[in-house]
């Protein structure tokens, strides 16, 4: 959990806000130029009928207003009140309903991807996330496949930035995936057929971990009634996620 409380005290404690805009690409929309666009669609996949029909009313509207349009739909609606609630079809049959409305109806779509938190560390706010990399990969909680026959990728942020880090990812058998640092020293190439690194799935964890009162803010006193809650929420997160249908 290392990173979300003391980013929450930097937005909660700070007397101003920064605003950071990076400019990027879906299909042939580009977002953050100050151009305006759409991002709509159903909660949930219902239906592969409800979910096209919904695409193509959306659509003619914004032809008609000329506002890029992106589809937003999820396959997997995992925050319902009730574990017995619809969520959705499921994988593997809402990424080809997905992928059906794309190739037909030609434009980008968007989806909710799911992760389940594998390890969690805790230290003391003064320490550098990089310095807990090799505790957190060695703490991973499920039997982990060979790299030698399941490629696997890690991705980082700018503060894993360095070869101590590279270095314990290379050592286990990761790909590990860092942006640079804007002053660094030596510019490592981007090899040929690589994208910016990702970390929805990381962040999305993050967000449904911090509804629990008790791990946004630290109450507790003892680590190890803190690292217990941390789990008991990761367990529950696990629990909901690999219940779906």
């Amino acid at each position: 959990m290392r990173g979300l409380t003391r980013r929450s005290l930097r937005v909660l404690g700070g007397e101003k806000t920064l605003l950071l805009i990076s400019s990027f690409q879906v299909g042939e929309i580009h977002i953050g130029s100050g151009d305006l666009f759409l991002i709509a669609g159903p909660c949930v996949i219902e239906s592969e009928e409800h979910a096209i029909r919904m695409a193509e009313i959306i659509k003619g509207v914004t032809r008609a207003l000329s506002i890029p349009f992106i589809f937003k739909a999820s396959y997997d609606k995992a925050n319902r009140t009730s574990i017995r609630s619809f969520r959705g079809p499921g994988m593997k049959e809402g990424l080809r309903i997905l992928k059906k409305i794309k190739d037909d109806l030609q434009f980008p779509v968007l989806t909710d991807v799911h992760g389940i938190p594998l390890s969690i560390v805790i230290a003391a706010a003064n320490i550098r996330d990089f310095k807990l990399l090799e505790e957190t990969l060695d703490s991973i909680v499920i039997r982990r496949p060979s790299p030698k026959r399941v490629y696997q990728n890690l991705l980082c942020d700018k503060d894993y930035s360095n070869r101590e880090s590279r270095d314990a990812a290379r050592k286990r058998g990761y790909d590990a995936h860092i942006p640079q640092k804007e002053n660094e020293k030596v510019k490592i190439p981007r090899r040929p057929g690589r994208h910016k690194a990702r970390r929805w799935v990381i962040e999305q964890t993050f967000g449904c971990v911090n509804r629990d009162r008790s791990i946004l803010i630290r109450w507790e006193k003892d680590p190890e009634n803190y690292l217990g809650l941390l789990q008991f929420a990761a367990g529950i997160l696990v629990f909901k996620r690999s219940s779906r249908k």
